[in-house]
């Protein structure tokens, strides 16, 4: 197997031969019926498309949002992971930070790592901690991850200094 050339996700026979551009590129040119040359995307851009030469893009990277005014990606402002419309408007918090009202202004309470709408309504939980009912339940001793089967707790990996033991970490 030979790797496509950079911008291309799938490629027939030779790897100058693409079929279909790659996340962050578009197709800026059709050739012999099946084949097309990608281009690279605008900077922060994931998804994008060129019409009469003007090139504009559809979907942003994580950590960016598609200003409008200037038709670019432009970086979302701590302390917003994910924002849309604008730098400050978040969809998602930084780890440990609350979500509400588009804002991260505060902390979620440990051992919640994402929480949304209250510092106690967990989404996302710190290692060794399962979400479980908008909570974090502590993983057996010795559990890096695990997941709950019924009554049961299943370790999935081991911190260090313990050792996968059948379901268990010992």
């Amino acid at each position: 197997c030979e790797p496509c050339e950079e911008g291309c996700n799938k490629c027939e026979s030779g790897s100058t031969k693409c079929t279909e551009c790659s996340e962050g590129y578009y197709v800026s040119e059709h050739y012999e019926q099946t084949l097309v040359r990608c281009t690279k995307c605008p900077p922060n851009c994931k998804t994008c498309s060129s019409n009469s030469g003007t090139v504009t893009c559809s979907d942003c990277f994580d950590g960016f949002y598609e200003n409008t005014t200037t038709q670019t990606c432009d970086a979302c402002e701590y302390p917003c992971a994910t924002c849309s419309s604008s730098s400050t408007t978040c969809l998602s918090c930084r780890p440990g930070l609350l979500l509400k009202d588009n804002k991260c202004d505060s902390s979620c309470n440990y051992p919640c790592m994402a929480c949304i709408d209250n510092p106690d309504n967990c989404i996302a939980c710190y290692e060794s901690f399962l979400p479980s009912n908008a909570t974090c339940i502590k993983c057996p001793e010795g559990c890096k991850t695990c997941e709950k089967s019924g009554d049961s707790f299943i370790c999935l990996n081991c911190n260090d200094g313990y050792y996968k033991d059948g379901e268990q970490c010992s």
